[in-house]
């Protein structure tokens, strides 16, 4: 190799060598700058995801609050045992699932002032049952169970459940509240909801019978009535020979 291309070499080198001992104080910090910059990097990525997550939930209680339907009942009658309902939707979302619950308070004390706020909660009990009501157009029953949003008064039809002071589910207030009288139960308090679903699966009430209803009767009188005339035992009879309830139980 000749003088002229060592030389040659040398300078090509040289320049590179000076470079990198100019940066060699700055060595520590370019490796901080280095181990940190990943770091930052997946937290910034945390951070985007927890974003994006939020802006979802954003965007689903926005969709919720849209599409929630708001039953009103706008009008209801009963025939005896059956209670027509006259319902219309102020939402935008479809109510699906429509029925009807009925809570039940039955006195398990003698001295129980069942008309009073303050009544105590430890001498009650309270059952829930419910019944699936549906939509009749034209008199005509239809398996439909539902209402869509901005629909006005219509029409829906079923009959209330009763529980019996065990709480057994019967079929209607004829039914269960004879029951009750044959156990020597006379009074009772009772509330009925319309009770239905959001397409999301939440589930929301309409009060019916606000704020509901006290019924008693003297023993010798229920035990006469149920013995001789069962039939008129109704939710339109019991419904008529009430009074306005106190508060309702938490339950």
């Amino acid at each position: 190799m000749t003088e002229k291309s060592l030389t040659s070499g040398f300078l090509s080198v040289a320049p590179i060598a000076s470079f990198m001992s100019l940066l060699s104080p700055y060595t520590p910090f370019f490796d901080w700058l280095l181990k940190w910059g990943q770091v930052l990097g997946a937290l910034g990525s945390l951070i985007l995801s927890v974003l994006l997550v939020w802006l979802y939930r954003q965007q689903y209680n926005l969709l919720k609050i849209e599409q929630t339907p708001s039953i009103e009942i706008s009008d209801w009658e009963m025939n005896g045992d059956e209670i027509t309902l006259y319902l219309s939707n102020f939402g935008e979302g479809l109510a699906k699932n429509l029925r009807l619950r009925t809570m039940v308070e039955f006195p398990t004390e003698a001295d129980v002032n069942m008309v009073s706020d303050s009544r105590n909660r430890d001498s009650i009990e309270v059952f829930t049952v419910e019944h699936n009501i549906h939509r009749y157009e034209e008199g005509e029953k239809l398996r439909e169970r539902d209402i869509i949003g901005t629909e006005r008064k219509v029409e829906f039809r079923g009959k209330p459940p009763f529980p019996d002071p065990s709480g057994q589910g019967y079929g209607d207030f004829q039914s269960g509240v004879g029951e009750s009288f044959r156990e020597e139960f006379y009074e009772f308090c009772f509330w009925i909801d319309v009770v239905y679903e959001t397409e999301f699966n939440e589930e929301k009430t309409e009060p019916m019978t606000v704020p509901g209803r006290w019924f008693e009767i003297e023993p010798k009188e229920g035990k006469k009535l149920f013995e001789t005339r069962p039939n008129e035992i109704t939710y339109e009879y019991i419904f008529n020979k009430s009074a306005f309830a106190s508060s309702r139980p938490d339950k």
